[in-house]
């Protein structure tokens, strides 16, 4: 199948509904035969195969990598969508405006990293020490692990000096990557031009499922099934779109060396957290993990 794909979803999708086929209105009243008809229109975004997303690639950009694994991403739960009919998509989906292909947006990457870092919601003085000592030791333990310090192109010396202290040195490099702070200013608050900070991208597909009976396709079809104030009736399964597993999508980032880290330390840093904690929504039930 060719076309925009975000278009069909939010537009094609309830053409079908309300325009000139005028399936609600033969299906009115027949709940059966809607889910039926809506299983063959879901169905039709499973068909997409072998689309790529080269054009959307930047060359100066350092890209991560990685694979989706089983069950897949979700991305775009904030997106409303449904009409109250039966078997219809339940949840939205983030689609590229212009492509029409799946994506998520760079402000999304920067928000799921930045989380990991002892202030990555914000300044929040709600937030308990033990919480912030945890994300600490986090991405400290993961800055001087012997993986990482054996890369010398990781890191540069005042990593490693004698006055480095894990609380002092994370909230630093979280000041430097994110809010684009020069660090080495300790009497005053100093920015970075915005053609000196790093920049996130939006991560895009770069490679389709590479076999399997999905082979060379990028989306598929999952379902919730509430059961809702007793466990023991039967539920309606809810579809909502996916990206399948085995899907790879290129995270990309403009990076600069900084005072701690260099910009292959900081991209390898992205990696392992990407890995650790994956993004997009559902992760709590294994959505959004990834794989090398």
């Amino acid at each position: 199948m060719e076309g925009n794909i975000g278009l069909h979803f939010y537009r094609g999708y309830y053409h079908d509904y309300f325009g000139p086929n005028k399936i609600l209105e033969r299906l009115k009243g027949k709940e059966k035969e809607q889910q039926e008809e809506a299983k063959k229109m879901n169905k039709k975004f499973t068909l997409y195969k072998d689309i790529m997303y080269n054009s959307n690639i930047k060359t100066d950009a350092k890209p991560v990598s990685l694979k989706t694994v089983y069950p897949g991403l979700y991305t775009g739960s904030g997106y409303t969508f449904g009409a109250g009919l039966q078997g219809e998509f339940q949840q939205g989906f983030l689609f590229d405006y212009t492509t029409g292909l799946p994506y998520i947006p760079g402000s999304s990457v920067k928000g799921a990293i930045r989380s990991t870092f002892p202030n990555g919601a914000g300044k929040l003085k709600t937030r308990v020490p033990d919480y912030q000592n945890e994300h600490t030791n986090y991405i400290w333990n993961m800055i001087t692990a012997k993986e990482f310090l054996a890369n010398e192109l990781y890191y540069t010396p005042q990593l490693t000096s004698l006055s480095s202290k894990p609380e002092i040195t994370v909230s630093q490099i979280e000041l430097e990557i994110f809010e684009g702070r020069d660090i080495t200013q300790e009497k005053e608050e100093k920015y970075y031009s915005i053609y000196k900070r790093d920049i996130f991208h939006d991560a895009y597909i770069s490679e389709t499922v590479s076999k399997g009976a999905t082979k060379g396709k990028f989306l598929g079809l999952d379902y919730i099934t509430p059961h809702g104030k007793n466990p023991l009736k039967n539920p309606t399964p809810l579809p909502f779109l996916k990206i399948l597993p085995g899907v790879t999508i290129n995270f990309q980032f403009q990076l600069h060396d900084g005072y701690y880290l260099t910009a292959e330390g900081k991209k390898e840093l992205f990696k392992r957290i990407l890995l650790d904690f994956g993004i997009g929504a559902k992760t709590n039930v294994g959505y959004g993990q990834f794989s090398e």
